[in-house]
């Protein structure tokens, strides 16, 4: 995204000028110094960057990240929208009854803001309200898979969707802390249980 690309040059200009006048102006013991209310402003600002790593979306939400592809290992930054949440008994005339109880349709889009080709993989797994886990999605046969490659500038609107236990619980894209490190943010969508 060209915007992003210009705040992290300006950022990365600001930082350049507040370290050229903290050395053009010492700085030193001053309290008042903006190179001390750096030192001072750090561990806080390490924690909201610990803290915007995961980033929790309900119906109408959106969250940017950072995706390597772990199969082309294509770099880029997605947004994704949360645009509704439906359980289905079924998923289309041409499809059975959900084996697990129903199935949780999750509507979003995914589309590639950067400048670079991007390869998306879904990795959402399906937590429920009771801790257990669900790995694997299903595959709708009418809605789009947002598993695809996407130029700069392209999206898709389709769906992640899990054959479910029950009602509610999330679903969970891994972040930076996981072993997949496909992500730079973990993204969590809060599932209605109703």
């Amino acid at each position: 995204m060209r915007y992003r690309k210009t705040a992290a040059a300006s950022a990365a200009l600001a930082g350049a000028l507040t370290l050229g006048g903290v050395v053009a102006c010492g700085g030193g013991d001053d309290p008042a110094s903006p190179w001390r209310q750096e030192q001072q402003e750090s561990p806080q600002r390490q924690e909201q960057q610990e803290e915007t790593r995961t980033q929790t979306l309900r119906v109408g939400d959106s969250s940017e990240f950072r995706f390597t592809s772990a199969v082309s290992n294509e770099v880029a930054d997605f947004k994704l929208t949360v645009h509704g949440v439906q359980y289905v008994k079924r998923l289309s005339e041409y499809t059975t009854d959900s084996e697990q109880g129903t199935y949780v349709v999750v509507d979003v889009t995914l589309a590639n803001v950067g400048a670079t080709n991007g390869h998306f993989h879904n990795p959402f797994h399906w937590t429920g309200p009771d801790g257990q886990v669900l790995s694997t999605g299903v595959f709708h046969p009418e809605k789009e898979s947002i598993s695809t490659s996407y130029l700069p500038g392209e999206y898709v609107r389709g769906a992640i969707v899990f054959d479910v236990p029950v009602r509610g619980g999330t679903l969970t894209m891994p972040g930076p802390d996981s072993s997949s490190d496909v992500s730079d943010t973990t993204v969590v969508i809060e599932l209605p249980d109703q």
